[in-house]
């Protein structure tokens, strides 16, 4: 059973689902600004006591924005992966397949923090995590060019 196509699609699209769900969380009012501050803060000041409390508020706001990127890299890379192991296509649409859940996404996730209370959403944001997931797939078409097959390879059903 572990070879049916319903496990090879399981086990390449459920960790993209399972990430992108995280980020939705993440994006929540539970992880404002406002809410990690209690948690953010002890954290690097514990970590680089010698920081004033400027210094310290900035490497906080530049965590959280280089999260943004990170996070959303992670996504279309384990998107790039479901692409490889269940489907053949050419590069650009690779690229669509890529980046449409990234931007999709981010663009739901900051139209959602538009709303809140708590939080702003961010037309800037969402180039952060565009960005992240445009240097992702650069990454992987140079990787894949060197490779010149398919970088996590196509699961053949048996």
């Amino acid at each position: 059973m572990r070879g049916t196509p319903i496990w090879i699609w399981l086990s390449a699209w459920g960790p993209p689902v399972a990430w992108g769900i995280l980020i939705w969380q993440l994006g929540a009012d539970g992880f404002s600004e406002s809410e990690t501050r209690g948690f953010l803060g002890p954290l690097i000041e514990s970590l680089l006591p010698w920081l004033g409390s400027e210094q310290r508020e900035a490497l906080a706001w530049f965590v959280r924005k280089s999260a943004h990127p990170s996070v959303y890299a992670l996504l279309a890379l384990l998107s790039w992966r479901g692409v490889d192991q269940t489907l053949a296509v050419g590069r650009g649409a690779r690229r669509l397949m890529v980046l449409a859940p990234v931007f999709g996404l981010a663009l739901g996730d900051e139209a959602r923090q538009a709303f809140s209370t708590v939080r702003s959403g961010s037309l800037i944001d969402v180039l952060l995590d565009l960005g992240g997931g445009v240097l992702a797939v650069a990454a992987l078409e140079q990787l894949r060019s060197r490779k010149k097959r398919p970088l996590f390879g196509r699961r053949e059903s048996t």
